[in-house]
């Protein structure tokens, strides 16, 4: 389904409560997933994906029955992501993004709700919600939240910078033309996303299903705009950023996920420079880590993390549930 929002020039598309969002495949080829409605007796929860995946890497959430039996489950593509439609723009940021994302459940007459975001985009997104509706968001949870900022550091935006003019190298009539993303820039981003230990064959497959989706969708024949937008996003070029007394300023339950092998992307310290951040989160912060588990956990080691996340939302909302659920 798709929601259409006329006044950012975007219509996101979204799933509510899919009966067939199975696989975390990226191949936007592949049948769209379809929608139910809302069940208003039960709590919401809101996930929004990484940087540069799509709503179907919430596959292992939605297809849990610990979860899809107990809540309503929302994911949308970010804007210059998957499905997602929109007009070109001269400027683009997170903010904007996390205004898109509470005028589209507003009209879903979605009235409270829990946060699950993923990666930078998910965890600056998610804040940036919790800080706009303060009244609606009743818990969340940053799944390796990446690079802590108020602003990104030179050092960092010179990287990000960096990496964007490789990729962009075969584009707009430069090298042979064809759009193509090389292979040393695709095996970067690899790297941050999966880590560099390819000892767990189980993400194998995932790693390749991405990097071939991501080609599709940003690369060969592909024009600049999205991919530049995407970046320039998360350079936080066009934002604002989150100051100290904002994330301070959250009062709502929160937890933080940390893969114990995420060394490259959101290392321990930097999570906990998060965590450290939300001084004043009900409860204190909840940190927890996930042993052997990579950058996108969610993905690769989801029956842990979704034990973890149940738990966490259950326990602040004063539910009791069997202890065969947390198994």
């Amino acid at each position: 389904m798709y929601i259409d929002l006329p006044e950012y020039g975007v219509k996101l598309f979204a799933v509510v409560n899919p009966p067939d969002l199975s696989s975390p495949s990226l191949d936007l080829a592949l049948p769209e997933p379809t929608s139910c409605p809302l069940d208003m007796d039960k709590h919401t929860i809101f996930f929004i994906h990484a940087a540069t995946f799509t709503l179907a890497s919430w596959a292992p959430q939605f297809s849990d029955p610990r979860l899809s039996t107990r809540y309503n489950l929302i994911a949308f593509d970010a804007r210059f992501h998957g499905r997602t439609q929109g007009e070109e723009v001269a400027a683009y940021s997170m903010e904007e993004l996390a205004n898109m994302y509470i005028s589209a459940l507003d009209k879903l007459g979605v009235k409270q709700y829990s946060i699950v975001g993923e990666g930078s985009l998910g965890a600056t997104c998610g804040t940036l919600m919790a800080l706009e509706r303060k009244d609606d968001v009743s818990s969340m949870v940053l799944v390796a939240p990446g690079q802590f900022a108020v602003e990104e550091g030179p050092q960092n935006n010179e990287r990000k910078g960096a990496w964007l003019l490789a990729a962009l190298s075969q584009k707009d009539g430069k090298g042979d033309g064809s759009g193509t993303i090389a292979k040393p820039e695709l095996e970067f981003l690899e790297d941050v996303l999966f880590g560099v230990d390819d000892k767990r064959t189980t993400i194998h497959p995932i790693k390749s299903d991405w990097t071939a989706a991501f080609q599709a969708r940003y690369g060969t024949g592909k024009p600049t705009h999205d991919l530049k937008m995407l970046v320039l996003s998360m350079i936080g070029r066009h934002g604002k950023g989150i100051s100290m007394e904002d994330r301070a300023s959250l009062t709502l339950p929160i937890l933080i996920l940390h893969g114990s092998d995420d060394d490259m992307t959101s290392p321990q310290e930097t999570a906990e420079m998060w965590r450290d951040a939300f001084k004043n989160a009900k409860g204190g912060c909840d940190f927890r880590i996930v042993t052997g588990a990579p950058h996108l956990l969610m993905l690769t080691d989801a029956s842990v993390a979704n034990r973890m996340l149940i738990s966490f939302i259950d326990r602040h909302r004063d539910i009791d549930r069997p202890p065969s659920l947390y198994i």
